[in-house]
């Protein structure tokens, strides 16, 4: 087990009111209102992409025709191609038929838990993941004109920079990572507790104040998922209050977190639920007053956990 993980959680567990088995967070800030003038205009910008098409950005980061063609690039495609078709495009059939019957009513969260926790149980990575360069990102992603976020390196003019405070919603971008091997983090505009428009792509994210799946989760399309119903689609979203953190010294804390004990790493896979989940218990979590995300690595601080009970 990862020195990040502090053990005593495991049967500590810091349960919070009904309200938050619901995904109401009782420490979240409120949605910017309208007397936030500077905040709302800058939502306001990311209505309409960024820059006019995907070639101007390539253009932007210095990508071109002959780099799709690039030995190393050539491989991480190939690479995401071997691990898709390797990889179980659902559960094993005794989660799948407790998933339809989740659905139907006659299994509990708890009981949902406690099996998952005996036949999928999650792996914690330990470790952070590849990060991209500005030009990778930009080769991976399907609409990199929706704006790219400076988190320092080799930034450009033009770039999107996101000010300290600002309240965002985050995830990972699943089809840069699917189909190209590549790690990116999608930020968007908060709008009724989910992702609303795109703000642009980073290689992190630091957050603070955090809440996951903010105003309620997706239970019955995460079983339909869970059950081989479904494909996936995007439902593991948290907002917090952005930090303005380059990569590089996020890649310093988060080494450095996960020597102190002190953090607890997280995940979201719809075919386990519909929540987000600490790697090492796979106990619910609802918020947490810290998180660095770096490509698919989540870790936390100060995480609230919900009640099974309650769910």
């Amino acid at each position: 087990m990862s020195k990040c993980y502090n053990q005593a959680k495991i049967n500590d567990f810091n349960y919070p009111s009904i309200d938050m088995a619901f995904g109401r967070a009782i420490n979240e800030q409120d949605m910017p209102k309208d007397k936030d003038e500077a905040m709302k205009q800058f939502y306001e910008e990311f209505k309409v992409p960024q820059f006019e098409s995907k070639e101007q950005v390539e253009e932007l980061v210095g990508v071109t025709p002959e780099d799709f063609q690039q030995p190393d690039w050539l491989a991480k495609r190939e690479l995401a191609r071997e691990r898709k078709a390797g990889e179980p495009t659902s559960n094993p059939p005794e989660l799948q038929q407790l998933a339809r019957e989740r659905v139907e009513g006659n299994v509990t969260t708890k009981d949902w838990i406690d099996a998952v926790r005996e036949i999928n149980r999650p792996t914690p990575f330990n470790k952070i993941q590849d990060v991209p360069t500005y030009k990778q990102m930009v080769m991976a992603l399907q609409k990199p004109y929706n704006g790219i976020i400076n988190t320092g390196g080799n930034a450009k003019p033009g770039m999107t920079k996101i000010k300290t405070g600002y309240r965002v919603a985050s995830r990972l971008d699943i089809p840069a990572y699917r189909d190209n091997d590549v790690w990116v983090v999608t930020v968007h505009v908060p709008q009724s507790g989910k992702a609303g428009s795109v703000i642009g792509y980073a290689k992190s994210s630091h957050l603070k104040n955090v809440t996951f799946q903010e105003g309620g989760r997706q239970m019955k399309g995460a079983m339909k998922i869970a059950s081989g119903e479904m494909n996936k689609y995007p439902m593991a979203t948290f907002i917090g209050d952005w930090q303005n953190t380059s990569t590089e010294s996020l890649v310093k804390k988060t080494k450095d977190a996960f020597k102190s004990g002190d953090w607890v790493e997280i995940g979201m896979n719809p075919n386990r639920g519909e929540f987000f989940y600490d790697k090492y218990t796979f106990q619910p979590v609802a918020s947490a007053g810290e998180v660095y995300q770096i490509g698919p690595l989540l870790l936390a601080k100060d995480v609230v956990y919900m009640n099974p009970n309650l769910m």
